[in-house]
């Protein structure tokens, strides 16, 4: 077993993720990929000019990304090495406000279907987390600051990998 507990993947190694919506009802997903150095990639959605229909997987259904039947991008592990986290955020709700934000990024940069490598990651969190956030007839107490989130209506999965030079 390796030190760190994570899986260890080699360089140059493909990668797909398969997300199932077991749910009954559709959900809004956003996928987002932490390197070892906190670089923050938008994997999906990823399709700028229909964003919030794009981001949802309706009940029962299978996101594949990448889609080879779809898009024109490749995932594989690559620098820097490192723990790298992918981070998987289903919500029941649009994220209509984070998705905005990354439209205005994605714009400045003439994007028009694929990753993109987030330069105010900050800014984009606080929109998701104010899209996560309960509306205002939710009554809970919070200190200032710091905004209450309903757990009920969204989830998140992390996979934590760390990547190699080559496996030993």
């Amino acid at each position: 077993m390796n030190s760190t507990h994570f899986a260890q993947l080699p360089l140059a190694t493909p990668v797909q993720l398969h997300i199932v919506n077991n749910e009954p009802r559709p959900v809004y997903v956003s996928v987002l990929v932490i390197d070892a150095t906190g670089e923050i990639t938008l994997l999906f959605p990823h399709q700028w000019a229909v964003i919030e229909d794009a981001a949802q997987v309706k009940a029962g259904e299978t996101l594949l990304i990448p889609n080879p039947s779809r898009d024109t991008f490749h995932l594989q592990t690559q620098k820097p090495l490192g723990v790298t986290e992918v981070l998987i955020i289903a919500s029941v709700t649009p994220v209509r406000n984070a998705l905005k934000a990354l439209q205005t990024i994605v714009k400045r940069r003439n994007l028009d279907s694929e990753p993109v490598v987030l330069p105010a990651p900050i800014e984009v969190i606080e929109q998701l987390l104010s899209d996560l956030t309960p509306s205002r007839d939710y009554s809970v107490s919070v200190t200032s600051g710091i905004s209450p989130v309903d757990t009920s209506q969204f989830a998140a999965m992390s996979i934590t990998f760390e990547v190699i030079s080559t496996l030993n």
